[in-house]
């Protein structure tokens, strides 16, 4: 967790035990990874991989950037567009799907989130337990909003963030007076406990159209199908685009599912974010 704080761009956990079953699995994922991150430092350079350290990025406003430059967004896939639900117009919550290149694209992305985010946002970051509450505080330290690892009955207030613990999966809750966060053990979705899946799912069960759901860069499909869910519905989506995703697998699915109507680099996505909710926000 310290290289993390340190700017480490990812990490992947060694195997427990004398005798691991589950070791060639660990060995494709440390190869995919390399193999990954060295594509993206011979395309793009040694930038585009190390990121400035957690202690150093200060808090900042992006109220002027909301007024000021029009973020990029990219049309969605014309081969596979699907034509949603009309658009509900309507965001009270953002949830995040995030794997491979997550810890630094998300210290990237929140450093620069509005200050006065009027809804929750829940992110599920591929990552086992053990990590995600550090990687939560070491977040609230750049974040101008508040960044916690999630619990059980936490209350989904606006301008708060939410990471799913590791080996949890995290869901919504609709009650009579408030919306809260649900951590549940269930089994594994997608190949991922937390998933990005049961995120969706849950949002789109309980939001409907009524929220913002964001795939970004990581390995598989985790998400990939779900998002759709929240787009039929009426909801937005966003996927980050191929140029600044460390591996392009989970925005790239769907995206070709067609259940994307935004696709922005990882440099317009906090600005994107922030345009979106406060065009569609209705409190």
């Amino acid at each position: 967790m310290e290289a993390l704080n340190l700017g480490a761009s990812d990490f992947i956990l060694k195997p427990s035990g004398s005798i691991s079953e589950d070791i060639h699995e660990i060995r494709d994922h440390i190869v995919e990874t390399l193999l990954a991150y060295g594509r993206r430092y011979k395309e793009k350079g040694p930038e585009s991989i190390f990121s400035t350290t957690s202690s150093n990025l200060p808090r900042t406003s992006v109220k002027a950037e909301i007024k000021g430059k029009e973020p990029v967004v990219k049309p969605p896939v014309e081969a596979s567009f699907k034509k949603p639900a009309e658009k509900t117009g309507i965001i009270e919550l953002i949830a995040l799907g995030i794997s491979t290149g997550g810890p630094n694209a998300l210290r990237h992305l929140l450093v620069d989130i509005d200050p006065d985010l009027p809804v929750p946002m829940l992110i599920v970051q591929h990552m086992p337990a053990g990590f995600t509450a550090e990687f939560a505080k070491s977040l609230d330290k750049i974040c101008p909003l508040h960044v916690k690892e999630g619990e059980d009955g936490d209350l989904l207030s606006p301008g708060r963030v939410f990471i799913a613990p590791g080996g949890y999966h995290i869901e919504v809750e609709l009650k009579r007076l408030a919306s809260v966060l649900r951590v549940t053990s269930g089994e594994a979705k997608n190949g991922h406990k937390p998933s990005v899946g049961v995120l969706f799912d849950s949002v789109a069960k309980h939001f409907g159209g009524k929220a913002l759901a964001v795939i970004m860069t990581g390995m598989g499909k985790d998400g990939a199908e779900e998002i759709g869910s929240i787009r039929e519905q009426g909801g937005i989506t966003i996927a980050q685009d191929k140029e600044s995703s460390v591996v392009y697998g989970m925005p790239k699915v769907a995206a070709e599912l067609g259940y994307i109507d935004h696709i922005v680099s990882l440099n317009d996505m906090a600005s994107t974010i922030n345009k979106l909710v406060k065009e569609n926000y209705k409190g």
